[in-house]
């Protein structure tokens, strides 16, 4: 679902936009406003996962981050930054004999297994020097691609919407409401709630398999 399906039907939903009209570009544009820091907001309040923060060091040329890095620079302009395509799971034996041993003692891998990121994986890049501006990436695992939140446009697939379109233009209906004096109906704030829930818990991903030692 492209962006400006998402803008035109959270306004529908709202009584705001007439079915079949064009949303006229200043009101677009404010829309596109919210929806992008709407993401934000469901990335910063851990709906996709914890992000685990790494420090690059000035002077790194190149940076491929794995999926929920929130990488910390002074110098972002510099960097290029790989976003990753596949993940390598890692699974670990170890000799559960006479005694359990320590995770130092296990020195290499067993098993390693190469997939794509997980949906709704997030990379964040912050630059110190620039009083925190960041760059957010989100992964949609229906389309294999990453989108880069600011950049996103009217004309650009809204990520994730392909599977929870519903319930993200429920909850940016009720985030413009008020701009259009609208209350939102009791069924805006229902859809909203099973579509954060679905995107929380995923259960339409597949399962990951985990190979376990047994004795």
């Amino acid at each position: 679902m492209i962006v400006n399906d998402v803008l035109k039907g959270a306004l529908r939903k709202l009584g705001a936009l007439p079915s079949g009209a064009d949303i006229p570009a200043s009101e677009g544009e404010d829309a596109l406003a919210v929806l992008r820091q709407m993401y934000l907001e469901m990335v910063g309040s851990g709906m996709f996962g914890r992000q685990c923060e790494i420090t690059v060091p000035s002077g790194t040329p190149d940076f491929v981050a794995p999926e929920g890095a929130r990488m910390v620079t002074d110098n972002l302009a510099a960097i290029n930054i790989t976003l990753p395509i596949t993940v390598q799971d890692t699974w670990w034996r170890y000799d559960y004999g006479a005694r359990w041993l320590p995770p130092a003692i296990v020195t290499a891998p067993t098993w390693n297994n190469q997939r794509p990121p997980r949906d709704g994986a997030v990379v964040t890049a912050a630059d110190l020097a620039r009083d925190y501006n960041t760059r957010t990436y989100v992964y949609d695992a229906a389309l294999a691609r990453w989108t880069d939140l600011a950049a996103m446009d009217v004309g650009d697939q809204a990520p994730l919407s392909t599977r929870y379109g519903e319930g993200i233009m429920c909850e940016l209906a009720i985030r413009l409401a008020p701009e259009y004096g609208q209350e939102p109906s009791a069924s805006i704030v229902r859809g909203a709630a099973q579509g954060r829930s679905a995107m929380v818990c995923r259960w339409d991903g597949p399962e990951r398999t985990v190979r376990g030692n047994f004795f």
